[in-house]
């Protein structure tokens, strides 16, 4: 029996409790919140016992094996930190940390603790981009340019989202999910290129990015902080021999191939699909407590959370230098 404690109980905790519910020798054991009726709600949902308005008691909490970090970006790396020195496999909301040196004091623990890490990059769980994979790993479709983009309608609620200090900036709450979905489909990023702009809101609300991979393929990706919420909001068309895969959010790909004026189509829906599985909840959740019980390493642990991260830096340095191109090692 893998025994979890949560540490913040808003939507992505609700996720994970509905997913580790399902599945078997996993019991919530604990949750905590600074909020105690939101806490209490929570526990009366998922008939979880113990109830902490401190993430430290939870953490020290002897019966707990594993903790579940959903808690706001600001307080990541710290908690992390915490459970990881007092022996407690994390599994951890993206972003993993704000700073440069926040996560390399994560890699540091993690290494020197020999300690279970999971990031929680669920897009590489989304039915729509393992679909995308799959066609990638077979040789059905052989990438050689991307075009990406994922907007949002605005930044006026919840009014956290205009503090950098909670939240470091949209790209660590949004596209820092792209940095690594880049990386899970096609291959390692070897140069960045990022324009930003402050149009409607105090902090970079537009981002433009080029990003160069060790394959040679290339990409772009286009963020903007208030274009309405038009439906897709992230889609990734992407391009190949005479051959395009054209995703909507979580729920479609359309794969498109032939030089025909009526090229060969096939569409894969993904509608109907539980919100946990659809998110990747509940796989990503099985892996880690796969890694868990076997006391292994996770598959997207904090090699794949340093990298994204990596590029995320080499996004605020390329627009700071006004566009310069920033190669990554």
């Amino acid at each position: 029996m893998v025994r979890i404690g949560i540490i913040g109980c808003g939507w992505v905790a609700f996720q994970h409790a509905i997913s580790l519910r399902e599945i078997e020798d996993v019991e919530i054991e604990a949750i905590a919140d600074v909020n105690m009726s939101v806490a209490k709600s929570f526990s009366r949902r998922f008939n979880v016992k113990k109830i902490y308005n401190d993430y430290r008691l939870l953490i020290n909490d002897s019966s707990i094996d594993a903790v579940f970090i959903t808690t706001p970006s600001k307080f990541h790396a710290e908690q992390v930190i915490y459970a990881l020195k007092n022996g407690k496999a994390v599994f951890s909301e993206k972003p993993p940390a704000l700073t440069r040196d926040e996560i390399e004091n994560i890699k540091h623990e993690v290494e020197r603790q020999k300690g279970i890490y999971q990031i929680g990059f669920n897009r590489r769980y989304w039915p729509v981009y393992k679909k995308v994979k799959d066609l990638i790993i077979n040789r059905e479709f052989k990438p050689y340019s991307a075009d990406i983009k994922m907007v949002d309608g605005h930044m006026k609620s919840p009014t956290w989202l205009l503090d950098d200090n909670i939240v470091g900036s949209y790209l660590h709450d949004s596209l820092i999910h792209i940095f690594d979905l880049v990386r899970f489909l096609f291959s390692e990023v070897s140069s960045v290129i990022a324009i930003s702009r402050r149009n409607l809101y105090p902090i970079d609300d537009e981002w433009a990015i080029i990003l160069e991979f060790s394959n040679g393929m290339i990409s772009t990706i286009t963020y903007t902080a208030h274009a309405s919420f038009l439906n897709p909001t992230e889609r990734l068309e992407i391009y190949g021999d005479h051959a395009t895969i054209l995703t909507e959010e979580r729920w479609r790909v359309v794969f498109s191939r032939g030089i025909e004026d009526q090229p060969s189509i096939n569409i894969y829906d993904y509608w109907k699909m539980p919100t946990h599985i659809l998110f990747g909840f509940k796989e990503e959740d099985k892996d880690f407590i796969e890694a868990v019980k076997k006391g292994e390493e996770t598959k997207v642990g904090i090699n794949e959370a340093y990298k994204a991260m990596e590029i995320l830096f080499a996004c605020f340095e390329s627009s700071n230098k006004n566009g310069v191109k920033i190669e990554i090692n």
